[in-house]
């Protein structure tokens, strides 16, 4: 969990670049690249991780990520009712697991 929190702060190396609270999930420190790096780093934690208790924080820490990537993936209002739908389900599953 250490290498995720010091590659969410990678990009922050450049002082131009600064965070704030009410920045969109689609701010320019959240590329790709480093989403797709913080996914392999989870898997490889949930891989690891077999004590209950390290789980659930690999899960609590998780789900950051997957808040930022679900915003980034949600479809416009225009899409159709199917890709809508699927998107919800997927929201309603990322609340019940912060809800746990």
């Amino acid at each position: 969990m250490y290498a995720y929190v010091r590659l969410l702060h990678s990009p922050f190396k450049d002082p131009k670049l600064h965070m704030h609270i009410y920045d969109h999930p689609d701010a320019a420190y959240f590329p790709p690249a480093l989403l797709a790096s913080a996914d392999n780093l989870f898997s490889h934690a949930d891989s690891v991780a077999t004590d209950p208790v390290i789980r659930r924080r690999v899960d609590r820490m998780h789900i950051g990520l997957r808040y930022v990537e679900l915003m980034q993936k949600r479809p416009a209002e225009t899409a159709s009712q199917v890709d809508q739908d699927a998107w919800k389900t997927q929201f309603d599953v990322l609340i019940a697991d912060v809800k746990k």
